[in-house]
């Protein structure tokens, strides 16, 4: 395991709880802190190359990585009501079950291609089923950090095929 992912896994460990209640704290939502913290560390594996040691811990890093994403999250929130509008369709009984059934059986489809039964499993749990990394882990005796880096470089595959 390289140094990179050795530090953000211990990271993920030691710091997780701390962060999400920081993030729940200010947004108010448990999946949207679930989100920013995970956004917080995906941010960190992409931008390690400007973490310095000598300037702060690494959790305090993150820290400051969740700060901004919860900036943003909440800024996206007032300027253009995302998070807002998806919870009043929620609670409104509204359902959009035909691009959702679609979306999950593309999703599906693209599990299905990878070569490997735990990476299907951990993909299937977290994109299909809507499980979170720790009960993942729970689930498919895999670290945390490698469950993560998964689901992290999925995400981009889908993003390079679709834009």
């Amino acid at each position: 395991m390289s140094k990179r992912n050795e530090l953000i896994e211990t990271a993920y460990v030691n710091h997780y709880d701390v962060l999400f209640k920081k993030a729940y704290s200010r947004l108010k939502d448990v999946m949207d802190a679930e989100d920013a913290v995970q956004d917080a560390f995906e941010l960190a594996l992409k931008y390690y190359h400007s973490y310095n040691p000598k300037k702060a811990g690494v959790g305090a890093w993150i820290s400051t990585i969740l700060t901004n994403v919860i900036t943003d999250i909440q800024s996206d929130v007032r300027n253009k009501g995302m998070n807002l509008e998806f919870k009043e369709e929620l609670n409104e009984g509204f359902e959009m079950t035909h691009l959702g059934d679609q979306l999950i059986e593309k999703m599906k489809e693209h599990i299905a291609e990878k070569p490997k039964a735990d990476t299907r499993a951990v993909l299937t749990l977290y994109f299909v089923q809507g499980a979170k990394p720790r009960e993942i882990c729970k689930i498919v005796p895999l670290k945390p950090m490698r469950v993560w880096w998964l689901v992290h470089k999925f995400k981009e595959q889908l993003v390079a095929k679709y834009g």
